[in-house]
């Protein structure tokens, strides 16, 4: 990137929780984990669309979408945007909502960050938690190599939402024994005991394979909750994991020299989900493409969309192909050494999904996408570039991406 002036907003850490708990104020530089941290106290909490990386700071978290396990049910981080403020290329404050400069507030919802203003405060909607107190989280890995095309078959037409239950599923090939394997990570919301879990994912077919490490455990609080699906475990101490785990990106310490990351909107064509002989297929690419030398390990991460998400029309915000999505998935790649080669190894998994897919998600920045305002915005690239040119006429800010 060429010379520049950096803001660092890591500072701004304001957290003011309305009376009636309903909406919350923060700052930009709140992290994930800190915002999670003080929304979930004992009395009064409340819950929030937040990913699972507790680091990753909040502003740019909205300002791209914000995906997160529990968007089926509360949508995306940007649907729950409320106000934005921000000092724009003129130096001026800029105030944006639904009745109030309402061309900037569309674009703040999941246009991506750094492009339109400086952000200096966000207010959020927010939910009650009773739906994730009391949980059941479960977590097992298939390593049955043939069986594999068949469990993913099943959980790409898992109807998860319908039966209360959150997953998030993986595709991993690790070069250590060259094993290939599929590991899911999920909870039963709104279950008091585990049997109650194992009866709901019994209905739903998840015992039809031979899952191995198969375990679960009942949790008592939504912070419980949010530490479980991002991790698989809840230890002792709730700080180590949404404060002190949170402070590498804002310290300026996370670097990926060897990793790439990409993610898709996914919707088979052909038919509701794909069949079985699709992922016969996939997987045979999968494990020849992951398997040259240098590459360390390959995950596809796989969530299913659901009715929060896909309830908002593709005009309302930036993001389009996600409304119109039946997966969200998630390709990553590591190596042993270079940025180059997971590079190559990444875009030549996406590249698969290509047929099928309706676009880029913003959150992951993608540098080898062609055409990234299409992939990232659809037919809503035009309208999203009109107010960036807008918004910043002198190209006063920089970005990775620039729409102008």
């Amino acid at each position: 990137m060429c010379s520049g002036v950096v803001v660092d907003v890591a500072q701004m850490k304001q957290f003011y929780l309305s009376s009636n708990l309903s909406m919350v104020t923060v700052g930009p530089g709140i992290t994930l984990g800190e915002f999670s941290y003080k929304l979930n106290v004992p009395g009064r909490s409340r819950m929030f669309p937040v990913g699972h990386c507790p680091s990753v700071g909040i502003a740019g978290y909205i300002l791209g979408g914000g995906l997160s396990e529990v968007s089926n049910d509360l949508g995306l981080g940007c649907d729950n945007l409320l106000e934005v403020r921000m000092v724009n290329a003129n130096g001026r404050k800029v105030i944006a909502n639904r009745f109030r400069n309402q061309n900037l507030f569309w674009a703040s919802c999941g246009g991506g960050g750094g492009r339109l203003g400086i952000v200096y405060q966000m207010r959020l909607k927010t939910h009650p938690t009773t739906r994730y107190d009391s949980h059941v989280g479960f977590s097992a890995t298939l390593r049955d190599f043939s069986l594999i095309p068949a469990s993913l078959e099943w959980l790409f037409s898992f109807q998860e939402q319908q039966r209360g239950i959150v997953t998030r599923s993986k595709l991993f090939k690790n070069w250590r024994g060259n094993r290939t394997e599929v590991q899911i990570l999920g909870a039963c919301l709104e279950s008091s005991t585990i049997l109650d879990c194992r009866q709901r994912l019994d209905r739903a077919g998840f015992f039809a394979f031979p899952w191995i490490g198969f375990s679960t455990r009942l949790g008592r609080s939504s912070k419980e909750y949010l530490e479980f699906i991002s991790t698989g475990h809840v230890i002792s101490n709730p700080e180590a994991f949404f404060l002190t785990s949170g402070a590498s990106h804002v310290l300026g310490q996370y670097r990926q020299a060897n990793q790439s990351v990409t993610a898709l909107s996914f919707k088979y064509q052909n038919g509701p989900s794909p069949p079985l002989d699709y992922f016969e297929d996939l997987l045979l690419y999968f494990n020849s493409t992951c398997g040259w030398r240098p590459v360390r390990s390959c995950t596809l991460v796989v969530q299913n969309i659901g009715s929060a998400i896909t309830s908002v029309a593709p005009r309302a915000t930036p993001i389009y192909g996600l409304r119109l999505a039946r997966q969200w998935i998630s390709v990553r790649v590591t190596t042993r050494r270079g940025l180059r080669a997971a590079q190559i190894t990444m875009a030549a998994l996406r590249d698969y999904f290509a047929p099928h897919t309706l676009g880029a998600f913003i959150n992951y920045e993608d540098s080898w996408l062609q055409n990234f305002s299409r992939s990232y915005y659809g037919p809503n690239a035009v309208k999203m570039v009109n107010i960036n040119k807008r918004m910043d006429p002198s190209h006063v800010f920089l970005t990775k991406q620039s729409l102008i």
